[in-house]
């Protein structure tokens, strides 16, 4: 996957076994170049309403 830094228009690529930590205000997109699974972890826990779908994803 590659992610990129909106506030200054850098791309890192992330390979398996990568930890990119980003903090509140990092202004960034993920772009996926093939498929993936990825593990997002909140602290404090995201206050936001979230919905889980069969399959056990979140919306």
């Amino acid at each position: 996957m590659i992610l990129v830094d909106r506030d200054e228009g850098e791309e890192h690529v992330i390979t398996p076994g990568t930890l990119h930590i980003l903090d509140d205000a990092d202004n960034h997109t993920i772009k996926p170049v093939e498929d993936s699974t990825f593990l997002c972890i909140f602290t404090p826990p995201s206050p936001a309403v979230r919905t889980t779908t069969r399959t056990g994803s979140i919306r």
